[in-house]
């Protein structure tokens, strides 16, 4: 958008704004001219020692140089940098000094609903449109069995196109929405039905659809697709956890979370289920969170159903394995359906076919199948669990 510097009878372009804290249509045109830009109505403006403020109203485009955004909604445009606050992030207080705000408060909040985001600080608000099935006509928890025709979501190339979109910055707190994330620090809030495509995820609530690349240092994974990038715990105080949230009943089926590849370094793996003691069988219970593939280097896994990947080490409560390698690690509870033991200590559970070759086996109820070097030893009952060669 081009930019004006020079203006003739510039006071005629303020009708849809109201001026305050002694800004003056001079002090725009020296200090904000880009403000000229912009396609806005009933805009209260003013500055305070960081500079421009915008105070309340309606940005329909424009592009946004920098200053701090207090309440309104943005309809279309860039913002280039700045701070944006919604008047509920602190209550009242970042609002206070001045009545007219007051007088304006807005229920549902500040509203960034379509443009592009370069970077700067987001505190609070609505990020993306009001409509929250943009992306996708069915979410994964719809889809019963991990078909990846069933589940296929806008390819990288797709997304590049999509507005809005979040290109740098650190999202504070919000509800980010139907939209693309590119790159930059989300440290807390909820991640909705939206394409995460880089950056680091500090903390909050993932609940769609698809993360492409990046760093999840913490917070909850509750629903969507996982297609790269490294899923860690840096934070004691701080949790990481993928799979859907937790549930009372046993007889829900469906998939609410997919891992398609990418690093698992630590954290929680959860089915989205109690945890039912003793389950040795194809129950459906488990379907809930679905490991395809990928690398499983540490961390706790509670239920959830592995098709295929490796596991390296960990502790194992309770699912399905499917197929896959497992290096090392604590099995202490599950369905092995078939794959590879190369190690590990395994305590409880029924195998069906397994190709063994080296680890710890103790006690195993209603054991069916093993292989010939498992099954020979099958009737033993040891603790602690004997070796076998």
């Amino acid at each position: 958008m081009a930019k004006v510097y020079n203006i003739e009878g510039y006071n005629d372009l303020f009708s849809n704004f109201t001026l305050v804290d002694g800004v003056t249509p001079d002090i725009i045109k020296r200090k904000y001219i880009w403000l000229l830009n912009a396609t806005v109505e009933n805009a209260i403006v003013g500055q305070d020692p960081y500079g421009f403020v915008w105070y309340s109203g309606t940005w329909y485009s424009g592009e946004w140089e920098d200053g701090t955004w207090y309440s309104g909604i943005w309809y279309d445009g860039e913002w280039k940098n700045g701070r944006w606050y919604s008047y509920r992030f602190d209550t009242k207080q970042l609002l206070q000094r001045n009545f007219r705000i007051l007088e304006k408060d807005n229920p549902i909040h500040s509203q960034f609903r379509y443009g592009i985001w370069r970077d700067g600080d987001f505190f609070n608000g609505y990020f993306g449109p009001v409509d929250f099935n943009t992306w996708s006509t069915q979410s994964p928890q719809d889809v019963p069995n991990p078909d990846p025709k069933l589940t296929e979501s806008p390819s990288e190339l797709d997304v590049l196109y999509y507005q809005p979109r979040w290109e740098n910055g650190t999202f504070h707190n919000g509800i980010f929405r139907s939209s693309a994330w590119f790159d930059g620090r989300f440290k807390k809030g909820w991640f909705y039905n939206s394409q995460w495509l880089n950056g680091t995820f500090m903390d909050g609530t993932f609940q769609g659809h698809t993360w492409w690349n990046g760093s999840f240092t913490g917070g909850d994974f509750i629903l969507g697709i996982w297609s790269g990038g490294t899923f860690n715990q840096v934070n004691s105080t701080i949790k990481s956890r993928i799979g859907s949230e937790l549930l009372t009943g046993t007889t829900y089926t469906g998939t609410t979370v997919l891992w398609r590849g990418g690093t698992f370094l630590n954290g929680e793996f959860h089915s989205g289920l109690n945890i039912i003691s003793g389950v040795t069988y194809k129950s459906t219970n488990h379907n809930r969170s679905w490991w395809l593939n990928g690398t499983y280097n540490n961390g706790t896994w509670y239920g959830g159903r592995h098709v295929n990947g490796t596991h390296n080490n960990g502790y194992w409560i309770e699912g399905i394995w499917d197929a896959g390698t497992f290096n090392n690690g604590y099995w202490e509870n599950g369905l092995w359906l078939s794959g590879t033991v190369n190690g590990g200590q395994f305590i409880h559970g029924l195998f069906e076919t397994v190709t063994y070759n080296k680890g710890k086996f103790g006690y195993q109820p209603n054991i069916r199948t093993l292989s010939e070097q498992l099954a020979s030893k099958a009737t033993v009952k040891a603790v602690p669990p004997v070796i076998l060669d």
